[in-house]
């Protein structure tokens, strides 16, 4: 009898001992992380766990929430400050069910970050020191797989109130770092992230506007909403404006992975109404910068092959249609483009050209091969009737290209009165300079 009264006791203390274990303990820390110090603490440690970068310290400044349903940090920063990379988040709140199912499921019902800032330098290699960490050992990406196992999961994201500075790295060629590149006012509303082997996420509002930090140049705002599932991007609607730009979008495209390292099944149609030349000095230098044009642009094709239809429409008059076949693989290069060109004024286009004239012609080119170097293909270009510029008028202008293994051999003839001209020549490349090899001039009265 005494025997199993010993037993009864014993597995009483043992019950006793697992709900203290299971209930009290824990819920004698969730008390002790209601105060400030304690929490402040804890989530340092937490972070100090996760922090990417070594050498810096992420630190938080106050700490809120019940910790078991919802967390709130205010004031996280990377410290020191006043180096790159930098970031600084004003406020972080999340929601969950409970910290159980949060460990369990690792999903979260709700993420809100408020006052984001965040600098990034780009190195002499290319590389951002803010994505440097997450891109060391990066491990091989997986073909999207719609069964794919989630990771992290979170229902519903808003960020507000962000900014986001981009330094680029200096030119090779002068030494001289370019002006950053600012993403500001940023407004993020997101449902169904889905983090993993593979990502999904809905995007109902992306709100920014891109300030280039380049004098004479506008700021642009940009709108879009889309989605990502699969390794397929679909943007149901982007919108640029600055200056006198208008871009609209629309379309979707598959995203580059392991298996296949370049864009492919490409959907996209694009419309500039119009598109003023001046706001594209960053990216092609040399137009005239007071004129503008309205485009037409279809981008469409299966795998890694992509047809590319153009109109452009010149506010001084003229036009001008691109057809073309790109294949976005690395095995080539570019497979084919046609332009033809109706009534196009020189000066309408590049700063450079000061005297009235206009040009109308055809241009057909066919390459195939990884890089120029080793390219084959052919170009032919024909002006005519009659291309004016000045007081010059040239007639039935005509030039034909082969290229063999990267070398050109070409031809032109034409008429400029009151000679006739021909011409014979050959590009070649030798020791990563382009050299003439050989050219042959004629004219006669």
């Amino acid at each position: 009898m005494r025997r199993g009264q010993l037993l009864r006791r014993v597995a009483l203390g043992v019950l006793v001992a697992i709900v203290m274990l299971v209930a009290i303990l824990p819920a004698t820390a969730l008390l002790a992380l209601q105060n400030r110090s304690v929490a402040g603490w804890a989530a340092t440690r937490l972070l100090a766990l996760v922090n990417p970068y070594p050498g810096r310290v992420i630190t938080v400044r106050s700490v809120s929430g019940d910790w078991w349903s919802n967390l709130t940090l205010t004031h996280v920063r990377l410290e020191p400050v006043g180096r790159s990379p930098a970031f600084s988040i004003d406020t972080v709140h999340a929601r969950y069910a409970s910290l159980i199912e949060l460990v369990r499921s690792r999903e979260l019902a709700s993420l809100d970050v408020a006052g984001l800032s965040a600098t990034a330098t780009q190195s002499r290699t290319g590389s951002w020191d803010l994505l440097a960490p997450f891109a060391a050992h990066p491990p091989p990406v997986p073909v999207p797989n719609p069964a794919a196992r989630t990771i992290f999961v979170v229902d519903r994201v808003a960020i507000r109130r962000a900014t986001l500075t981009a330094v680029p790295r200096a030119d090779t060629a002068t030494g001289r770092r370019h002006a950053p590149f600012k993403l500001d006012d940023l407004l993020v509303d997101a449902r169904d992230v889905r983090l993993g082997t593979s990502t999904a996420v809905r995007l109902d509002t992306l709100h920014a506007r891109i300030d280039p930090s380049t004098p004479g140049l506008p700021p642009l705002a940009l709108d879009a909403t889309g989605s990502l599932a699969d390794g397929r991007l679909q943007f149901a609607r982007f919108i640029a404006r600055g200056g006198g730009t208008m871009i609209a979008a629309h379309g979707s495209f598959t995203l580059p992975d392991s298996a296949y390292p370049h864009l492919r099944n490409v959907n996209v149609v694009l419309d500039a109404q119009p598109v003023r030349f001046a706001d594209l000095s960053v990216l092609v230098a040399g137009l005239a910068p007071h004129e503008s044009a309205t485009l037409h642009v279809e981008a469409r094709g299966a795998t890694d092959t992509v047809h590319v239809a153009a109109t452009a429409e010149l506010a001084r008059g003229g036009h001008a249609t691109i057809g073309g076949v790109v294949t976005t693989a690395a095995a080539n290069v570019l497979d084919s483009v046609d332009v033809q060109l109706h009534n196009v004024e020189p000066r309408a286009l590049l700063a450079s050209a000061t005297d009235t004239g206009t040009v109308s012609g055809t241009l057909a080119v066919r390459v195939r091969g990884a890089t120029l170097r080793t390219a084959n293909g052919t170009a032919a270009l024909d002006l005519a009737p009659t291309v004016r510029y000045g007081s010059y008028t040239v007639r039935n202008l005509s030039a034909r290209a082969v290229m063999t293994q990267g070398t050109v051999r070409a031809t032109l003839r034409g008429t400029l009165r009151p000679w006739r001209v021909a011409a014979v020549a050959t590009l070649a490349r030798h020791r990563q300079r382009a050299m003439w090899r050989s050219a042959r001039h004629w004219r006669g009265a």
